[in-house]
């Protein structure tokens, strides 16, 4: 089993982010955050976080973290601290 994480920054936007984890090419988990706003000039962020534990084999098994907002134009996703993805085996479990 893996303790998976993962994160992005996104800078303002007046739309849904979304942070999905996919296990060997099929979604896993998600996190969303419903960020509308009317005022575009105030700063706002939001970072959908998402975890899980997942039993993983060990030998063929995968990752894959997707973000993105639900609007058109440029994606708001910024390179940060915030933004993270990570694995961590489990001994024990």
């Amino acid at each position: 089993y893996y303790q998976v994480e993962g994160c992005a920054y996104f800078g303002f936007t007046s739309a849904w982010a979304f942070s999905q984890i996919y296990k060997n090419g099929s979604g896993y988990t998600f996190s969303v955050v419903n960020f509308h706003s009317g005022d575009t000039t105030d700063g706002e962020a939001a970072s959908p976080n998402v975890s899980a534990v997942i039993d993983m084999n060990g030998s063929s098994d995968y990752l894959e973290i997707y973000v993105y907002q639900s609007t058109t134009g440029t994606p708001q996703i910024e390179a940060s601290s915030a933004s993270h993805f990570g694995a961590y085996k489990l001994i024990g479990v």
